[in-house]
């Protein structure tokens, strides 16, 4: 006669497991704590956090209002697509992008050294850097500078500069003036470093996203990731400004063309009317009227 016997293995080894590592518990404790310990120190002293900024742009649409028959709506929803796809081209642009750059004096970025980090002082430095030729300066890493806030000068080396003046610097002519974005004082040492146009537009482009709300929709959102919200915010504005002073540059464009061409057509008319008049004048003459 078989006999079943339990298996009792199973349930022995978790308690076996308990008494192996329970004498190394104050062991796990310090290694849980550790990590724990070593999680806010790197969130607090290492990683930069980074802020979402969007904005939202309606294409205009010029037929807006324009009552169209119903054989040509897929051909205008086609085109309307093509358009809001173009215009994300030329906003996603590097000609635009440089012109965001040299609004925000991006080719000079000022930096703020801390202990174990380095953070952008966009909103921390008593002053902005304007360089006067940027496309035709060395790129740099680091200068640093000091403000000296009771006489307004800024000092680079052993030389003192003055504010809202262009002054020749061994990087270049340069202007400095006070940052109306700053809202607290920098904990650390100042530097600035010097980007070519093309390497800040660059950035840019990389950091920047645009995408439209839909597939019939003319209204697109521009999105970005940054350290500074505030920068992130004046970089958007500053890119929506561009493309609409080229919108209306465009148009001016255009309506300085279109009245040029009506110019010459009346000029042309005016010429031809008064051929006509001259040959009726002589018609009636040999006419003896």
């Amino acid at each position: 006669m078989s006999k079943t016997v339990p298996n009792t293995a199973g349930e022995n080894i978790l308690p076996a497991l308990v008494n192996k590592y329970f004498p190394y518990w104050p062991l796990f404790v310090l290694l849980v704590a550790a990590a724990l310990a070593f999680a806010w120190a790197y969130l607090k002293y290492y990683a930069t956090p980074t802020y979402e900024v969007t904005a939202s742009l309606m294409m205009k649409d010029e037929k807006k209002g324009v009552s169209d028959s119903r054989m040509t709506e897929s051909i205008d929803a086609f085109m309307s697509n093509k358009i809001v796809e173009n215009e994300i081209n030329v906003i996603h642009s590097n000609s635009l992008m440089k012109k965001v750059v040299e609004e925000l004096d991006l080719t000079t970025p000022v930096y703020e050294e801390g202990q174990f980090k380095v953070l952008s002082a966009y909103t921390s430095s008593p002053i902005r850097i304007t360089l006067k030729n940027p496309d035709k300066t060395d790129e740099q890493e680091k200068i640093y500078f000091s403000f000296n806030k009771n006489n307004s000068t800024v000092k680079i080396g052993n030389t003192a500069y003055p504010l809202n003046k262009w002054v020749d610097t061994p990087y270049g002519t340069m202007r400095f003036t006070k940052n109306k974005n700053m809202t607290r004082v920098p904990d650390g040492p100042l530097y600035f470093s010097i980007l070519s146009p093309s390497r800040a537009s660059d950035q840019l482009l990389q950091k920047i996203t645009i995408e439209p709300s839909g597939k019939l929709s003319t209204i697109v959102y521009l999105s970005l990731y940054d350290s500074v919200p505030k920068r992130g915010e004046d970089i958007l504005n500053a890119l929506i400004n561009a493309y609409s002073n080229l919108a209306i540059s465009e148009r001016n464009k255009l309506a300085i063309q279109t009245l040029s061409f009506v110019e010459d057509r009346i000029k042309l008319i005016e010429d031809e009317l008064e051929e006509l008049e001259s040959k009726v004048v002589k018609f009636k003459s040999t006419r003896g009227q």
